[in-house]
Protein backbone atom coordinates (compact mmCIF):
# COMPACT_ATOMS: atom_id res chain seq x y z
CA UNK A 1 0.00 0.00 0.00
CA UNK A 2 1.31 3.35 -0.93
CA UNK A 3 1.64 6.44 1.20
CA UNK A 4 -0.84 8.21 -0.34
CA UNK A 5 -3.06 5.20 0.01
CA UNK A 6 -2.51 5.03 3.65
CA UNK A 7 -3.01 9.18 3.97
CA UNK A 8 -6.34 8.20 2.58
CA UNK A 9 -6.78 5.51 5.30
CA UNK A 10 -6.13 7.83 8.30
CA UNK A 11 -7.85 10.92 6.64
CA UNK A 12 -11.10 8.27 6.10
CA UNK A 13 -10.66 7.39 10.00
CA UNK A 14 -10.59 10.87 11.34
CA UNK A 15 -13.03 11.57 8.98
CA UNK A 16 -15.34 8.40 10.44
CA UNK A 17 -14.07 9.17 14.29
CA UNK A 18 -15.54 12.67 13.96
CA UNK A 19 -18.66 11.74 11.96
CA UNK A 20 -19.29 8.93 15.06
CA UNK A 21 -18.70 11.69 17.77
CA UNK A 22 -20.51 14.19 16.35
CA UNK A 23 -23.73 11.55 15.25
CA UNK A 24 -24.29 11.24 18.96
CA UNK A 25 -24.19 7.68 18.86
CA UNK A 26 -27.86 7.53 17.71
CA UNK A 27 -29.44 4.41 16.18
CA UNK A 28 -28.10 1.54 13.90
CA UNK A 29 -26.00 -0.79 13.14
CA UNK A 30 -24.02 -3.64 14.48
CA UNK A 31 -21.03 -4.56 16.75
CA UNK A 32 -18.28 -4.94 13.60
CA UNK A 33 -18.82 -3.90 10.25
CA UNK A 34 -17.43 -5.75 7.17
CA UNK A 35 -17.41 -4.51 3.86
CA UNK A 36 -19.12 -7.79 2.53
CA UNK A 37 -21.95 -6.04 4.83
CA UNK A 38 -22.67 -2.56 5.86
CA UNK A 39 -25.64 -3.66 7.89
CA UNK A 40 -26.27 -5.31 11.02
CA UNK A 41 -25.55 -8.60 11.59
CA UNK A 42 -27.80 -11.19 13.03
CA UNK A 43 -26.26 -11.37 15.85
CA UNK A 44 -25.66 -8.16 17.88
CA UNK A 45 -23.32 -10.02 20.39
CA UNK A 46 -20.17 -8.56 21.94
CA UNK A 47 -17.12 -8.73 20.44
CA UNK A 48 -14.53 -11.83 22.60
CA UNK A 49 -12.86 -9.17 23.90
CA UNK A 50 -15.91 -7.04 25.16
CA UNK A 51 -17.58 -10.60 26.69
CA UNK A 52 -14.48 -11.72 28.74
CA UNK A 53 -14.08 -8.06 30.14
CA UNK A 54 -17.83 -7.71 30.57
CA UNK A 55 -17.20 -10.70 33.09
CA UNK A 56 -14.85 -9.16 35.04
CA UNK A 57 -16.09 -6.71 38.71
CA UNK A 58 -16.69 -3.26 38.24
CA UNK A 59 -14.01 -1.06 38.32
CA UNK A 60 -12.46 -0.05 41.79
CA UNK A 61 -11.63 2.98 39.95
CA UNK A 62 -13.13 6.07 40.64
CA UNK A 63 -12.42 7.90 37.96
CA UNK A 64 -13.85 5.56 35.29
CA UNK A 65 -17.02 4.47 34.31
CA UNK A 66 -18.60 0.98 35.27
CA UNK A 67 -18.25 -1.51 32.55
CA UNK A 68 -22.23 -1.78 32.02
CA UNK A 69 -21.57 2.24 31.34
CA UNK A 70 -18.28 1.46 29.08
CA UNK A 71 -20.61 -1.14 27.50
CA UNK A 72 -23.41 0.82 26.86
CA UNK A 73 -21.32 3.80 25.40
CA UNK A 74 -19.51 1.40 23.25
CA UNK A 75 -22.98 -0.53 21.77
CA UNK A 76 -24.47 3.18 21.11
CA UNK A 77 -21.43 3.78 19.10
CA UNK A 78 -21.40 0.32 17.40
CA UNK A 79 -24.49 1.55 16.27
CA UNK A 80 -23.55 4.17 14.25
CA UNK A 81 -21.02 2.03 11.79
CA UNK A 82 -23.13 1.66 9.02
CA UNK A 83 -23.61 5.32 8.22
CA UNK A 84 -20.03 5.62 7.75
CA UNK A 85 -19.21 3.24 6.10
CA UNK A 86 -18.17 4.61 2.90
CA UNK A 87 -17.06 3.43 -0.38
CA UNK A 88 -13.60 4.56 0.37
CA UNK A 89 -13.39 2.74 3.58
CA UNK A 90 -14.64 -0.54 1.53
CA UNK A 91 -12.12 -0.09 -0.68
CA UNK A 92 -9.29 0.19 2.07
CA UNK A 93 -10.79 -1.95 5.14
CA UNK A 94 -12.57 -5.23 5.34
CA UNK A 95 -13.70 -4.55 8.89
CA UNK A 96 -14.20 -2.05 11.34
CA UNK A 97 -15.32 -2.42 14.65
CA UNK A 98 -15.27 -0.73 18.53
CA UNK A 99 -14.01 -2.12 21.76
CA UNK A 100 -14.43 -1.18 24.77
CA UNK A 101 -11.65 -0.24 27.11
CA UNK A 102 -12.27 -0.59 30.97
CA UNK A 103 -12.95 2.02 32.79
CA UNK A 104 -12.29 4.99 30.33
CA UNK A 105 -11.81 4.46 26.95
CA UNK A 106 -13.19 2.91 23.69
CA UNK A 107 -10.88 1.07 20.51
CA UNK A 108 -11.33 1.21 16.74
CA UNK A 109 -10.03 -1.43 15.21
CA UNK A 110 -9.77 -1.58 11.03
CA UNK A 111 -8.43 -4.47 9.20
CA UNK A 112 -7.19 -4.09 5.99
CA UNK A 113 -8.65 -5.92 3.15
CA UNK A 114 -4.98 -6.18 1.60
CA UNK A 115 -1.87 -6.89 3.74
CA UNK A 116 0.34 -4.28 4.07
CA UNK A 117 4.22 -3.70 4.74
CA UNK A 118 3.91 -3.25 8.68
CA UNK A 119 7.59 -1.35 8.77
CA UNK A 120 6.14 1.32 6.28
CA UNK A 121 3.11 1.79 7.37
CA UNK A 122 3.52 1.81 11.14
CA UNK A 123 6.04 4.79 10.25
CA UNK A 124 3.65 6.42 8.02
CA UNK A 125 1.25 6.28 10.32
CA UNK A 126 3.26 7.69 13.07
CA UNK A 127 3.39 10.95 11.02
CA UNK A 128 -0.49 11.08 10.84
CA UNK A 129 -0.84 10.71 14.62
CA UNK A 130 -1.67 14.68 14.87
CA UNK A 131 -4.65 14.01 12.88
CA UNK A 132 -6.02 11.17 15.17
CA UNK A 133 -4.68 13.74 18.37
CA UNK A 134 -6.79 16.23 16.89
CA UNK A 135 -9.55 14.29 16.65
CA UNK A 136 -10.20 13.05 19.71
CA UNK A 137 -9.35 16.67 21.56
CA UNK A 138 -11.95 18.31 19.71
CA UNK A 139 -14.34 15.69 19.14
CA UNK A 140 -14.20 12.61 20.81
CA UNK A 141 -12.80 13.45 24.38
CA UNK A 142 -15.65 15.85 24.62
CA UNK A 143 -17.98 13.77 23.49
CA UNK A 144 -16.93 10.92 26.00
CA UNK A 145 -16.40 13.19 28.71
CA UNK A 146 -20.18 13.97 28.02
CA UNK A 147 -21.14 11.10 28.53
CA UNK A 148 -19.87 10.78 31.97
CA UNK A 149 -16.14 9.37 31.13
CA UNK A 150 -13.40 11.31 33.42
CA UNK A 151 -9.85 11.56 31.89
CA UNK A 152 -11.18 9.25 28.64
CA UNK A 153 -8.91 7.45 26.31
CA UNK A 154 -9.00 6.27 22.72
CA UNK A 155 -6.64 3.81 21.00
CA UNK A 156 -6.68 2.95 17.22
CA UNK A 157 -5.33 -0.20 16.33
CA UNK A 158 -4.84 -1.17 12.09
CA UNK A 159 -4.51 -4.82 11.60
CA UNK A 160 -3.19 -6.59 8.30
CA UNK A 161 -6.21 -9.65 7.18
CA UNK A 162 -4.03 -12.02 9.40
CA UNK A 163 -4.91 -10.25 12.41
CA UNK A 164 -1.20 -9.34 12.49
CA UNK A 165 -0.46 -5.54 14.52
CA UNK A 166 0.18 -2.80 11.69
CA UNK A 167 -0.02 0.23 14.20
CA UNK A 168 -1.33 0.84 17.12
CA UNK A 169 -1.59 4.22 19.01
CA UNK A 170 -3.54 5.62 22.34
CA UNK A 171 -4.68 9.37 23.00
CA UNK A 172 -5.67 10.73 26.52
Amino acid sequence: MSGRDLLRAVAAAVVCVSALSLAGCATGGSDVLTAEEAAPRASDEATPHAREHTKQAEPVDAGGLSRREVDTYVAAARKQLPGLWSPQFRKMFSSIRINPVYPRGIEFVYVYKVPVDVAVASNYMDTQLPLLKAAFQTQIEPEMTSFGFQHPSAAWTYRNPDGTLVWSRTVS
